[in-house]
């Protein structure tokens, strides 16, 4: 495989011998042209204007072997400044402030940590000699379980749906993060419903997965990036969540790929149900598999007397107003009715107090009563009452809070999350990322609204060149190269206007009206640059992640780029203009700004900062912003007046007048086409160099018919706020999969919304399992 930093210097061998030549190729074509007949005559002038020429083309040439040495220079500074266990140390740091910001966020300490306990699970779903070592725990144990107790520090943790396993996996996570020295592996949750063990390994799945939770792991480190040298050198323990959640049949092919990828004795830990992993290590039909050197524990039902007390705490406390509404269901606690087996884990008792208990300010006249748990007429199953639990869940957590505010109602932010819900199921992950909403349009949808993007930016940009000429001509003597730039920029926003400069003028003069000048080369330029731009958008993919700040970095393909653009540009405007050493140097010009153009790429930003969609939300619009500013810098300030100015000197060496002189006229024209196109192409380049443009389209799309809110960002961090969604690094996830899953099958979501069925181009949802208590879905 070939290494980052021979690509590197591949790229600038190969920059430096094409503009070498294109730089002795300028200098003899000044000479040959100096020598021509009827040159001489042109005296001292004309041998100055011929070597000024040369000069263009060598100083252009070098200014791209500056920029090119100096990107390598930079990356290899980089690539050098840092080892990997400063990468662990610094991406420990940004691991443990996210977890402890989720932790406050899903109130695993409000009012206390919910007491966990747990017994080793039977021996055919551990790897390790019975009775070598004995697991059972409580509570905060589960560290020192993990880091001094076990054979080796592989540890599976089983249970029932919501029995508090992603609950005891962020316990881990933060405590293994308050022990760990310098230098040592650090811990990072993954979520196991994005990957699917067919298509990929498990180093590659957990690099991709890093990068797009960490923007700063995805910069080059030696061969490999930033996240794939921390997994190399081991310094990632891994917390896989949600097995599950996984299609039936790809759980044991996982199980297998982590024999592979995380061999004895490195350590990880693996989260799921009980009855889903006993099925993929002993399946009806097939061989069975088992991890190497693993422990597992299975965790315990909630006691009786720890849910009753911590009913009583969150309502208040004894003899208060809140918890002698509970009477009925505190006796009923333990018992094998309904409500006796449905609140023994953490995830009911949550959702029970959220929909029962006040919040601060509130009073209690307008709750429901918690006896109706008890009603076996509407509840005569267990089943039956964790549906109930999980329908009244969303109105409670959006009913009226005086510590909250929300802008949306109650059956508003049920009809966003209902469109959400089927949105995720049918790209087959549990991850709510906002650059996937763009994903899940149909493609045709998606290139038409880019299209349309790029035809309305243009039909802008026409009426305002239009106005601002038909001002210059209504002004009397209007400064001349301010009428040049604003000739050009019109020239370049009607596209029917591509005729040489004094027919341009004639036309200008002869329709001096602002109706005439708008309105008439408004409609079939724009239908036509829409069609355009529907075709060529269409091949074009939306960003899988969400892109950091810049920097420029060549390689070949910068290179074959930069050759393709430059020789269309320049056969265009030799076979436009019918001149073919106009041609030859606009193809120059076109392949230098190309090439300093396509070369930039997404840099990391500080890996130590906080992980949260909104920042890579920021980072990815910074990165827009960086695109549009050089694409206008490069196409009006120095592209096109260095073309300009190229033109001109070619018309000086070619001209036999004596009286030729060099005139700012052109280039001042060329700066104005340049500015025009520079703003046309950078929105064309951003739609799919950046994630936040799609995005842009589809949230308002959606919003358009109702699907989503128009700022559907706050709209998330507020349900995230509310317990409603999880975060995990740059995405969010539904507080439960069974409550997704609840949502995905009501009726509602919006005109339009999709049920089941996927976009035409997005991948098959993964297969549920059949054989889930309390519906379909995942339990934590």
């Amino acid at each position: 495989m070939e290494t980052g930093e021979r690509r590197t210097r591949r790229a600038l061998w190969g920059f430096g011998a094409v503009f070498a030549l294109l730089g002795a190729a300028s200098l003899v074509w000044a000479v040959r042209a100096w020598q021509r007949p009827g040159m001489a005559d042109a005296g001292d002038q004309a041998r100055v204007l011929g070597f000024a020429a040369s000069a263009v083309g060598l100083l252009l040439s070098a200014a791209s072997l500056v920029v090119a040495w100096l990107g390598y220079r930079a990356g290899r500074r980089e690539h050098t400044a840092e080892s990997a266990s400063s990468l662990a140390d610094a991406l420990a740091v940004a691991v443990r402030r996210a977890w402890e910001a989720e932790a406050r966020s899903r109130r695993l300490n409000d009012p206390y940590p919910l007491p966990v306990s747990w017994r080793a699970a039977p021996a055919a779903l551990a790897d390790v000699p019975e009775g070598a070592v004995d697991p059972a725990g409580r509570d905060d144990g589960i560290g020192v379980l993990l880091r001094e107790r076990l054979p080796a520090p592989r540890l599976v943790v089983l249970g029932e749906p919501g029995a508090g396993k992603s609950m005891l996996l962020v316990r881990l996570l933060l405590d293994l993060c308050d022990q760990r020295a310098d230098g040592d592996p650090v811990p990072v949750l993954f979520p196991l419903s994005s990957w699917d063990p067919a298509a990929d390994e498990l180093d590659v799945w957990m690099e991709r997965r890093l990068r797009t939770d960490h923007p700063a792991l995805a910069a080059d480190h030696g061969r490999t990036s930033r996240a794939g040298a921390l997994l190399e050198h081991r310094l990632v323990l891994p917390l896989l969540d949600g097995f599950d959640e996984m299609a039936p049949a790809a759980r044991a092919v996982a199980l297998d790929a982590l024999n592979r990828s995380l061999p004895a004795p490195h350590p990880f830990v693996l989260c799921g149900r009980t009855a889903e992993y006993r099925r993929a290590l002993h399946p009806a039909d097939g061989v069975p598999v088992r991890l190497g050197r693993t422990t597992a524990i299975v965790l315990d039902p909630l006691d009786a007397a720890d849910a009753d007390a911590y009913l009583v705490r969150d309502a208040g406390g004894d003899h208060t107003p809140a918890a002698a509404r509970w009477s009925a269901v505190r006796r009923g606690l333990g018992s094998d009715s309904p409500v006796g087996r449905v609140l023994d884990t953490p995830l009911a008792l949550f959702l029970a107090r959220t929909i029962y208990n006040p919040r601060p300010g509130e009073g209690t006249r307008t709750l429901p009563d918690p006896d109706e748990l008890c009603d076996l007429v509407r509840f005569p199953t267990a089943e039956a009452l964790r549906t109930h639990l999980f329908e009244a869940y969303v109105p409670a957590a959006y009913r009226t809070d005086p510590g909250r505010p929300c802008a949306w109602t109650p059956e508003r932010a049920e009809r966003y999350l209902i469109f959400l819900a089927r949105h995720v199921r049918a790209l087959g992950t549990a991850d709510i990322a906002w650059w996937s909403l763009a994903r899940g349009l149909p493609r045709g949808v998606l290139t038409l609204l880019k299209g349309v993007a790029v035809g309305v930016m243009w039909w802008c940009a026409l009426v305002v060149t239009s106005l601002a000429l038909w001002w210059l001509i209504a002004t009397e003597a209007p400064p001349e190269l301010l009428a040049a730039v604003v000739v050009g920029a019109w020239s370049a926003a009607d596209p029917l206007m591509f005729t040489p400069m004094g027919e341009t003028q004639r036309r200008v003069m002869a329709n001096p009206g602002p109706d005439q000048m708008i309105l008439l080369p408004m409609a079939l330029p724009t239908l036509l640059l829409c069609a355009f731009a529907v075709v060529l958008l269409s091949r074009i993919h939306v960003r899988e992640r969400p892109a950091a700040r810049l920097r420029w970095r060549p390689d070949v393909a910068v290179a074959g780029r930069s050759v393709l653009v430059g020789a269309l540009a320049g056969g265009c405007v030799g076979m436009g203009l019918g001149d073919l050493s106009m041609g030859a140097t606009s193809a120059c010009v076109a392949l230098v700004m190309t090439a300093a153009l396509t070369g930039w790429r997404t840099a990391p930003a500080d890996l130590t900062g906080t992980v949260s969609p909104r920042r890579a939300l920021v980072a990815d619009r910074d990165a827009l912003r960086g695109y549009v500013r050089r694409m206008v810098l490069f196409y009006g300030v120095l592209g096109a007046p260095a073309l300009g100015t190229l033109v001109d000197l070619v018309d000086q060496l070619t001209s036999v007048d004596e009286e030729a002189a060099p005139e700012l006229w052109g280039v001042a024209y060329a700066a104005g086409i340049g500015q025009v196109l520079g703003v046309i192409l950078a929105l064309a380049v951003v739609l799919h160099r950046t994630a936040s443009a799609p995005w842009f389209l589809a949230r308002h799309y959606h919003a358009a018919l109702g699907h989503l809110p128009r700022d559907l960002l706050a709209f998330l961090e507020d349900a995230h706020l509310r317990g409603v969604l999880r975060q995990a690094g740059a995405v969010y996830q539904f507080r439960h999969i069974d409550l997704q899953e609840q949502l995905s099958g009501r009726p509602g979501g919006g005109r339009g919304a999709p049920v089941t069925e996927p976009p035409p181009d997005a991948e098959p949802a993964p297969a549920r399992s059949p054989d889930r208590a309390g519906g379909p879905g995942t339990g934590r």
